[in-house]
């Protein structure tokens, strides 16, 4: 079978201090690149490494656990966070799992990221003598290993589509995902305009797909494609 790769996305891991943030960064890279420790905000900058997660191409990016802070080094590591996150492809928002409510900070977490294209997980629910595990997350373990594959399944449906079928198309980006998403759409309905609406909404329809398509490799084929357009119908007559 073919793969559709995404490559270059950008994948932003966040979530409170202490979650267990960068032992799933480690996991997920298949070594040791974040600094692991049990003393809050270890993690005041932000690390950038490249990953391969089911055959999906991607920036994984470890940021600063949040929480209220006056350590001037920490908090000047939370707001790069917040920048960089701000301007990732997907969010994998790591909770941690314990026998207590959601705290405040984990609630706002949840909330600032509620509109992104983002994985929850549960994490460290080993530890845990009854999985209490919220309905929206995906309960894990970076000790034991539970719920990993389940979690780069749902991050490869984040950024490619659940059915990746037969393709063996290369995308850049999930920007660039969208666009060609855009195109096709287009051009499906310039396909069904044709026979009911005629040759110039099917024109314009496929001007916009070219303009997109335009947009998305950078060179300038709109007026060469009417100009072929024109040359053999009557638009616009």
């Amino acid at each position: 079978a073919g793969q559709v790769l995404v490559q270059g996305a950008r994948v932003a891991l966040v979530g409170p201090v202490n979650a267990g943030k960068s032992s799933m960064f480690n996991l997920l890279l298949g070594k040791t690149r974040a600094l692991v420790h049990n003393t809050p905000g270890t993690t005041r900058d932000v690390l950038e490494v490249p990953a391969v997660i089911h055959d999906v191409a991607v920036t994984l990016l470890d940021t600063a656990g949040e929480r209220q802070t006056h350590d001037p080094i920490e908090a000047a590591g939370l707001a790069l966070a917040q920048e960089l996150i701000s301007q990732a492809d997907a969010l994998i928002v790591v909770l941690r799992a314990k026998n207590a409510e959601l705290s405040a900070v984990e609630q706002e977490i949840l909330k600032r990221t509620a509109h992104v294209q983002r994985v929850v997980v549960y994490n460290g629910i080993d530890r845990l003598s009854t999985d209490n595990t919220p309905t929206f997350a995906i309960p894990t373990s970076t000790k034991t290993g539970v719920g990993i594959d389940a979690l780069k399944s749902a991050l490869q449906d984040v950024l490619v589509g659940e059915d990746l079928g037969e393709s063996a198309t290369v995308i850049a980006s999930v920007r660039q995902r969208d666009q060609l998403e855009r195109i096709a759409d287009l051009l499906d309905q310039a396909k069904d305009a044709f026979s009911f609406a005629g040759v110039a909404v099917t024109a314009a329809l496929i001007t916009d797909a070219v303009s997109e398509l335009d947009a998305l490799t950078g060179e300038d084929t709109r007026e060469n494609i009417l100009d072929a357009m024109f040359s053999k119908f009557c638009i616009g007559k």
